[in-house]
């Protein structure tokens, strides 16, 4: 959080380049599949599900960016419910360090995003919603 607020700040007065909506479709798109190849057989079957209902709404006529936005939470979820309690008292120590101050519901928002940013990163795991890209 506090890094991202440092790069909001570095891009104050700067202008936003255009961005293509087609090749941000195309490039969320080659996203899920390289992620969907390297998951491999032994990984959830949820996160696969999860990734292929977020192509078929690529493929389909009508683009419906909240279901995109639905699978990014689904997602979230998961892996937040399917942590282990070691890797949640890490997480929760490393937002008390970096975030001293902050009251336990705060903690606890904190250690949450910072669980779910490192399981996607470990796993390679793409946000399947425009926003993101």
């Amino acid at each position: 959080m506090k890094a991202y607020a440092q790069y909001q700040d570095r891009l104050a007065g700067t202008s936003r380049p255009e961005i293509n909506r087609a090749s941000k479709i195309e490039k969320v798109k080659a996203e899920i599949n390289h992620c969907l190849k390297t998951l491999g057989d032994a990984s959830s079957p949820a996160l696969k599900t999860f990734l292929v209902r977020a192509l078929e709404l690529f493929n389909s006529t009508s683009l419906d960016e909240e279901q995109l936005e639905q699978i990014d939470e689904e997602v979230d979820n998961f892996l937040w419910e399917n942590s282990s309690a070691e890797d949640r008292k890490s997480y929760l120590e490393e937002a008390r360090k970096d975030y001293p101050g902050r009251t336990a519901q705060q903690l606890e928002e904190i250690q949450r995003l910072l669980l779910i940013k490192g399981r996607r990163q470990a796993l390679k795991i793409p946000y399947v919603s425009l926003f993101y890209h």
